[in-house]
Order: structure tokens, then C-alpha cells, then sequence
């Protein structure tokens, strides 16, 4: 019998500072990599608003309490397929557990810590990447997905009264894309599902909203702009920490919450289905980076973040934060929705003006600007030539500076690797690297896949953001199209002893 060993690190005194008005505080956890780069499947309780962790690698299951408890409640794997989704049903008393690919159904009584098969179906093997939810009763409802070598768009739940899944509604894919990934959510009186087409060049989600009497699907083309103004993409988990729409959504104001992340910037996205307005709230406020998870609490009124602490050398670590959905908080603000008629009203001035600005613009760029920003940018060039630089002591230990600031590393095993490949690259003369030859410095081997893609990503977003540079370049190689490659510019590098 293997024994997994998961490292808990509970502090009672960290982030004191947000005891007054926030739960979960004192609350830290570390998960071991291998325990996490299968991917974790995390659900909330909808009164007290206890977080459950299913560790889809290993089997565990673990409980964070509000009061900063962590608990390890039981394990639990399925034969041929361990990739389990979990989600608490609205009873509040069992946690309900279905294959990744649909079919089997499970109950995790909370109080005797017992597992019960609930259906008298089969493993489907069908709709992996599905989007979730449940109803009141703790019927599942899944859209989208993928198997059986096609893309799915049918909507299918599982019946609680009958143990078996059931068609729900199956629209036009002309209206409604074929895709896997996507978010679900389900009001009182209908569903809307948020997906972005697999064949798309654009950069945000599509809304669909489906019509009980009609039983058809239609595109919902206010909250279509409101994505596309703002480039907000929600067509996956964006994370391997997974979750169901089932307490996304504050039903009570038809508010949902979305997660969001670009540039460095965290933020959580308050959609008024109603209103049709959105409000962006700045995680940073909260001491959020990256966040994993976003969920309403109906039992407390509030919502709660998961995610890594905003500390360099602290992004290993879990930590939880709360917010109410109040229009006063300084972390909150409204996302100003530009009306269709003032937008064509701005494009045709643009029309009729722009050529002209335009024109101007460049002559006096020219023959008077430029000459001057070239000799700032000679001026800065010759002041500092370099941006990061570089140390090893005699313990072969590695100190970062950006432009003379020393940069802490040290507790994130990720950036610290990257660290070394860039000071041994620079020390070589090779400015390129094969993105599977990083992945093998920076990665164990049972490391998933696409963790290592978006962590890679994740520690060249940072050291690009500290440069204030893109001193590092994901791009396809020169010589052959078909690779990828990372490009370092050395010339903006310096190792000590600085190396030829």
C-alpha cells in the first residue's frame, strides 16, 4: 500500500492583517507537485463554506474549514478511470463524485465518510472537459466535451430519481459550437453557457442562453459584447484546479463570477445576467496571484478566492480570501460598457478623422520626435546596457538582480530552475532553447503536460514582468516552423564573472 505524503503548512499568524474582515485567515497549504499534476477537482460547501480538495493522482480528498482546519477525510479511485469530478450536493450532507468522461455517480457521505455508488449506468467515456452544474436536487448537468473522436455541444444531466443520464436539449451546432471546456450556469429559470469555439481567432468567449418553452439555444448578444470589449475568455479551467458552476453564481442577484488573468493582472469578474453589467474586482487587494478558484457562499453571502499568495517566494502555497459584493470596496469597480451606437458613432469620426491625425502624427514624429527619443534610447543604452543580472557564490547558489534590485527566488523551485538554464545559457552563447529541452530542466517526468505549460508560461510572464522586458520569447524556431522554441536576449544578461 503506497503511503502519499501531502506537506501542510498552517500558520495562525500569517496575513493577520486580514483577520478582521476575512475568513480562512492563518491558512496555508503546500501540496506536493505529484499530487497536483494530474490536476485537483475542488468543490465548496454552500452554508459553512468548507473547501474540498480532490487530488486526482493520488486519490485524497482533503477538507479546509473556514476556522483553518485542514483535514484529510478519505481516498477514494475508480477502476479504469480516476479522473473524477467532484461537487457538493446543495443537501449539504454528501459530496458527489462522477467520472471526467460521465457515466458512474458517487456519494461521499460528510458524516460517516462513506461512499455509496448511486447510479445504474456505465463509464461513458464521453464529454471529457465537460462543463458542470447541479440543481436543487442534485441532478448533474454537463455540456460539451469531447469523445469518441468528435466535439460534443448536447446538454445531458443525470437524474438523482432514475440513476441514469438523460438528453436535456441538443442545439443547432450552428448556433451553439461543438467544443470541450466552457462554463455552465444555471439560474433559476434557464442555463447560459460560455464557451469559446475551437476554430476561433477571437480572443473572447460566446454566451448562449437556452429558451425552456422554445427548448432551443440562442446567442446572447449583449453579454457576446461585454466578452468582446473586455477579451474575456472563459472557454476552459484555466487551471488544473477544476470546479463545477454549481456555486459560481449568486442566484439571489443572478451574479456570476469569473475568473481572470492577463499581463500579471488577477482579477474576479462579477457578471449581472440581468442588468447585463459587469464589475471587475482587483485580487491583488487581496493578496491573490494567480488565482486557481472562484465560488459564492449563499450560507455566508460572500464569495471566495483560491490562490497562490502575491509574494515572490510564497507561489507554492494555497492560500483563501473572501469579498462581499459590495459597490463601496476600493477593490471593486464597474466595467464601463461602451453602447453599439456610440461605438459606430466613434468608428465613423475615426473614418473621417484618422487619416488626417494620422498624417500629422507621423510628420512630426518624423522630422522633430524621433531624432530625440533615439538619442534617449543611445542615453539608456550606454547607462544600462543590461537588465538582469546574475550571481553564483561558492555554494553554486544563484543571486538575481533586476537593474541593481535583488529579486527573491529562492521559494519557488520553477522560477530558481529557470534561473540557473538562463545563467548557463548565457555562460554557453546559446540564446535559443527547445521548449521540451527546458521542460526536462524545469519538470519532473510524471509532471502533466499542460501543468508544465502553463507554469512555463507563468515563470516567463514574471521574470518578463520584473524586467519590465521581453527579455524572454516563447516563439517557432528559424530553421524549423514546426518547433518551438524559447529565446533568450542575452545581450540584455550579465553573469558574474561576466563570461565571453
Amino acid at each position: 500500500m503506497k503511503i502519499y505524503l501531502l506537506f501542510l503548512l498552517f500558520f495562525q499568524s500569517a496575513f493577520s492583517e486580514d483577520s478582521v474582515n476575512n475568513d480562512y485567515t492563518g491558512l496555508t497549504y503546500t501540496p506536493e507537485e505529484v499530487s497536483i499534476s494530474e490536476g485537483v477537482s475542488v468543490a465548496i460547501h454552500p452554508e459553512d463554506g468548507s473547501i474540498y480538495l480532490y487530488f486526482r493522482e493520488n486519490g485524497n480528498i482533503l477538507q479546509f474549514s473556514e476556522s483553518g482546519q485542514v483535514d484529510t477525510l478519505g481516498t477514494f479511485t475508480v477502476e479504469f478511470n480516476k479522473r473524477q469530478i467532484i461537487d457538493v450536493h446543495p443537501n449539504g450532507n454528501e459530496l458527489l463524485f462522477w467520472d471526467s468522461g460521465l457515466g458512474r455517480v458517487h456519494s461521499f457521505d460528510l458524516n460517516t465518510l462513506e461512499f455509496t455508488r448511486l447510479d445504474e449506468s456505465h463509464n461513458h467515456m464521453n464529454q471529457f472537459g465537460h462543463a458542470a452544474t447541479l440543481d436543487e436536487m442534485g441532478n448533474i448537468y454537463a455540456m460539451g466535451g469531447y469523445g469518441y473522436w468528435e466535439f460534443k455541444n448536447q446538454l445531458i444531466y443525470y437524474s438523482q430519481n432514475d440513476k441514469q443520464w438523460q438528453l436535456h436539449s441538443k442545439p443547432d451546432p450552428e448556433i451553439v459550437p461543438k467544443n470541450s471546456g466552457g462554463r455552465l450556469f444555471r439560474t433559476h429559470s434557464t442555463f447560459y453557457y460560455f464557451v469559446k469555439p475551437t476554430r476561433s481567432n477571437t480572443l473572447h468567449s460566446f454566451a448562449y442562453k437556452y429558451l425552456p418553452e422554445e427548448n432551443e439555444w440562442v446567442s446572447d448578444h449583449q453579454l457576446n459584447r461585454l466578452f468582446s470589449q473586455n477579451f474575456l475568455s472563459f472557454g476552459g479551467s484555466h487551471s488544473v484546479y477544476a470546479q463545477t458552476s454549481t456555486y459560481a453564481i449568486d442566484r439571489g442577484r443572478n451574479l456570476i463570477g469569473l475568473l481572470y488573468s492577463r499581463n500579471q493582472s488577477d482579477y474576479a469578474y462579477i457578471v449581472d445576467l440581468e442588468e447585463k453589467q459587469t464589475y471587475r474586482f482587483d485580487l491583488s487587494q487581496l493578496n491573490i496571484y494567480n488565482s486557481k478558484n472562484l465560488f459564492y457562499v449563499p450560507g455566508k453571502d460572500h464569495w471566495v478566492i483560491l490562490g497562490h499568495p502575491f509574494s515572490t517566494n510564497r507561489r507554492d502555497q494555497l492560500i483563501l480570501r473572501t469579498f462581499e459584493f459590495d459597490l463601496s470596496h476600493p477593490a471593486l469597480s464597474v466595467v464601463q460598457f461602451q453602447e453599439e451606437e456610440g461605438f459606430k458613432t466613434i468608428m465613423i469620426l475615426g473614418t473621417f478623422g484618422g487619416l488626417f491625425l494620422i498624417i500629422i502624427g507621423w510628420f512630426v514624429y518624423r522630422n522633430i520626435l524621433s531624432n530625440g527619443d533615439r538619442g534617449e534610447s543611445e542615453k539608456r543604452s550606454k547607462s544600462s546596457p543590461y537588465i538582469m543580472e546574475i550571481s553564483k557564490d561558492d555554494e553554486e547558489e544563484l543571486t538575481v538582480y533586476f537593474e541593481d534590485k535583488n529579486f527573491s527566488h529562492s521559494g519557488d523551485v520553477y522560477l530558481s530552475r529557470m534561473f540557473e538554464v538562463i545563467y548557463q545559457m548565457k555562460r554557453e552563447g546559446i540564446s535559443e532553447i527547445l521548449i521540451s529541452d527546458l521542460d526536462q530542466k524545469l519538470f519532473s517526468e510524471n509532471t502533466h503536460s499542460s501543468y508544465k505549460s502553463r507554469t512555463r508560461r507563468k515563470v516567463i510572464q514574471v521574470i518578463n514582468s520584473e524586467s519590465d522586458y521581453e527579455i524572454i520569447e516563447e516563439k517557432k524556431s528559424q530553421t524549423d516552423k514546426r518547433i518551438k522554441v524559447i529565446d533568450v536576449n542575452l545581450d540584455k544578461i550579465k553573469i558574474n564573472p561576466q563570461v565571453s
